[in-house]
């Protein structure tokens, strides 16, 4: 594993092995790519479609669509949190 940066918009994780035409790319970005991926409901299937939506997504702030830090909870609960 070398210690270039991630080329993704305002993050700077520095342990990337994988780099692609957007720049390098962290394991952590890898992951929440695929959850974008799903969150958008696009199922790319060749090179450029992957490389398409790989640019939109390394143009999104780092946790954009990461699960860290989101607990599960009901709209209910999510209402009651926030009712005075």
């Amino acid at each position: 594993m070398g210690v270039m940066a991630c080329s993704r918009k305002g993050y700077n994780s520095v342990m990337c092995d994988t780099h692609t035409s957007e720049g390098y790319i962290c394991y952590e970005c890898k992951d929440e790519f695929k959850l974008y991926l799903k969150d958008k409901n696009l199922n790319p299937t060749t090179e450029r479609d992957i490389e398409s939506a790989l640019t939109l997504f390394m143009g999104t702030s780092k946790d954009s669509y990461s699960e860290k830090g989101s607990k599960e909870i009901s709209v209910d609960d999510f209402f009651s949190e926030r009712t005075k």
